[in-house]
This record gives C-alpha cells, structure tokens and sequence, in this order.
C-alpha cells in the first residue's frame, strides 16, 4: 500500500510522507516534545533531519512499531534518498 501512495504524491512526496511518519509515530507514543521538534525541522524543509528525529527518539524510548509503520519508515526514507543504516536499527523494535 505504501509504496503505491509515493507514486500519488506530487513534487514534495517526501515532505508529505515525513509528516504522515510523524502522526503515525505520534500514535504510537513519540513524545509530544518530539514530535514537536521534529515538525518544526519540516517546517523549515529540513525533512532529512525530522526523520533522523523521529528515528532516534522512537529508539531511544524503545517504542514498538508495527510492520505496517515500519513500511511507512521504508518508503519515506526512499523518498529522502537515505541509505537502510540511517533507520534499519528500528526492525528491532517491530512486534512480531
């Protein structure tokens, strides 16, 4: 499903998927603080650091995800052009 939606998104597909990522991680128990900082990085186009953000702060609060959320991590970081490294650390935090 997700990889479909990149293909609807218009010329700023990444910004729209950073802040997709973020309500989603905001449901799944990003702190406010957080979620805050990382939409203020949006705000100012810098969408590579948002999700570093969202990434360092859903693992450091051990947060689970679901796969469908980490999917949702995949695809954006695709649209970011950012390498598996920069987010694969939260497979580990994926529920089976």
């Amino acid at each position: 499903m997700w990889h479909q939606l990149r293909k609807w998104l218009g010329p700023d597909k990444a910004s729209v998927l950073v802040k997709q990522l973020l309500i989603e991680a905001g449901r799944l128990g990003l702190p406010a603080r957080d979620a805050v900082i990382a939409q203020e990085y949006r705000d100012y186009a810098e969408r590579g650091l948002a999700f570093e953000h969202m990434v360092t702060q859903l693992f450091e609060y051990a947060i689970p995800l679901t796969a469908d959320f980490y999917e949702q991590v995949e695809v954006c970081a695709e649209s970011l052009e950012m390498a598996p490294e920069a987010y694969s650390i939260l497979l580990l935090l994926v529920k089976k």
